[in-house]
């Protein structure tokens, strides 16, 4: 919402010069001939810059530009190592990343949570069955991301607290947790790309269930679970009771889960994978 007390003058300038430097650039170097209302660059940048006596006013705004693209190529080449290693730096540039962000400009103070949303505009924009394989390896990177950033509650062990309380206090997942569930081994394939041992695209099979957690060297690591103790571990994600969170599961998930649960929750509580509501 436009607030009054900023100077029309001020926000149509702010915002010519958002639509200027958020343009694609040419070759990642030069500003396009025309704007998006479709005038000249070149004539809409005289009325709004002035000249110095090197540069014409089009020329000091596509400084801006290509800081502004460089910068933003460069966190996203970061993010989302995957993509860059499996498509390579020009093709993840041009086919994904120019495209997204001329469409999706950031609009968050830190360029840390940049593409959280690139997963779900491949699905929107892109077709074919690799697209569905460059989602769910843009969702794991912005995961990786999102679990590095994240905070961390205190500890079950750390809060030393009786076993009684636990069974009657509402448990939570810790916020540097993640669960995923993919139809193939995304994250040995991701492992092997990051290694540069590529290896061929992951084949479309049963679903394969994941847990990513953040450990105290601030490295993540994964595993693969059981499909019964995942679905227990999501039900984590509301603070509910124990008794209250096996209540929503399937039969044939508490056979699974009844002889294992004790020895589940001593791993959960020792990786400090969950925690109780505070």
């Amino acid at each position: 919402m436009y607030d009054t007390a900023v100077p029309k003058n001020l926000k149509r300038t702010q915002e010519w010069f958002s639509s200027i430097i958020s343009m694609p650039l040419i070759d990642f170097q030069t500003l396009r001939e025309r704007t998006r209302r479709g005038g000249l660059t070149e004539e809409e940048s005289k009325l709004m810059i002035r000249p110095t006596d090197r540069l014409a006013p089009h020329k000091r705004i596509e400084l801006y530009a290509q800081q502004y693209w460089w910068r933003l190529i460069k966190v996203a080449h970061e993010g989302f190592p995957t993509l860059k290693a499996l498509l390579g730096a020009d093709e993840f540039n041009q086919k994904i990343l120019v495209p997204y962000l001329d469409e999706s400009p950031p609009t968050h103070w830190s360029l840390s949570r940049l593409g959280e949303n690139l997963h779900e505009w491949i699905l929107a924009n892109m077709r074919g069955e690799e697209w569905q394989l460059y989602s769910d390896l843009a969702l794991l990177d912005a995961t990786f991301n999102r679990i590095i950033r994240a905070g961390e509650l205190p500890s079950i062990t750390d809060l030393n607290v009786s076993q009684e309380k636990i069974l009657t206090t509402p448990l939570l997942l810790q916020p540097k947790v993640a669960l995923l569930r993919f139809p193939y081994d995304i994250l040995s394939f991701r492992s092997a790309l990051l290694d540069d041992k590529p290896k061929a695209s992951p084949q479309r099979g049963e679903e394969r269930f994941f847990i990513l957690a953040r450990g105290q060297d601030f490295l993540i690591g994964w595993k693969e679970l059981l499909r019964s103790e995942w679905l227990l571990l999501e039900t984590f994600k509301v603070a509910q009771t124990l008794d209250k969170k096996m209540e929503s599961l399937e039969e044939v998930d508490l056979e699974v889960i009844a002889p294992n649960i004790q020895s589940w929750f001593g791993q959960w509580t020792s990786n400090n994978w969950i925690t109780l509501e505070s």
